[in-house]
């Protein structure tokens, strides 16, 4: 068996209690509310909500009402990394990526029709490699070009311009002691409020604004590897290439070769 397909209704105070596996799921509210924690942080979810829970995501729920419904379909890890290496690899994002909270996204009536339908006939087979590959592709197809639910959407709005901020380039190199200045806070009043609205933690918004940045450098100048690190706040180039290649799957001059190859 390839594929787990189950639809459960959850109520009460503590309908599934946080755990570990080694395994993905694709999960998704058919209808109520109740509470989601990831990683120790809890949030809403409701009818259309749909979440792509990663091997490494340490979740439960909490709190749902009497009609708290969620279907989900669990499959290998090796599923993932293969769909990754074959169809997603150059997507640092792809089921999530490596953000401390799994990407949520909201389905239409139609949407959710469409997934059930699909859903009940991999259930029908639930051993074929196939019909599990088929799934998934159909579901990332769909979800292209798509922005998950926006991680900082439900921050105060001096956090949400602070972590704006943080992307011009002359703040990188500050890193999470330049967000809190923007913010006008203090570290640790930053550090609850980001993990509290959005469970993110500062040095991952750091992170992955140093990357974003350091990317259309590599893409669109000449400057020297080097100088992109030191620019984008990075303490060595070995320090660098390893959180590079971490968030974008390949290292920094792989990436500027395969980019300006590209424009030629």
């Amino acid at each position: 068996q390839v594929a787990h397909v189950a639809r459960r209704r959850f109520a009460g105070p503590d309908p599934v209690p946080v755990h570990t596996h080694d395994f993905a799921e694709v999960l998704w509210v058919e209808k109520g509310r109740g509470s989601h924690e990831v990683g120790g942080v809890r949030s809403e979810v409701g009818t259309g909500d749909l979440v792509l829970i990663r091997p490494t995501d340490r979740h439960g729920f909490f709190d749902g009402d009497s009609d708290f419904t969620i279907v989900n379909v669990a499959f290998p890890a090796s599923t993932l990394t293969h769909l990754k290496r074959r169809y997603f690899r150059g997507d640092p994002g792809f089921f999530g990526g490596r953000r401390s909270r799994p990407a949520t996204y909201s389905l239409g009536p139609g949407e959710r029709r469409a997934l059930a339908a699909a859903a009940r006939e991999l259930a029908q087979a639930p051993g074929d490699l196939l019909a599990l590959e088929r799934f998934l592709l159909n579901l990332m197809h769909d979800l292209a070009g798509r922005s998950p639910r926006a991680p900082l959407a439900g921050c105060p709005r001096w956090l949400r311009e602070a972590c704006e901020r943080l992307r011009e380039p002359e703040h990188l190199a500050g890193g999470v002691q330049a967000l809190a200045g923007l913010a006008g806070r203090s570290p640790e009043h930053v550090a609850r409020q980001l993990r509290a609205c959005a469970g993110l933690r500062p040095v991952d918004l750091v992170t992955e604004a140093r990357i974003d940045h350091a990317a259309a450098r590599l893409a669109l100048s000449e400057s020297p590897i080097l100088d992109i690190a030191l620019e984008c706040g990075f303490d060595s180039l070995s320090h660098f290439y390893r959180v590079f290649r971490r968030a974008r799957g390949e290292t920094p001059r792989s990436y500027r070769l395969r980019s300006q190859a590209s424009l030629r």
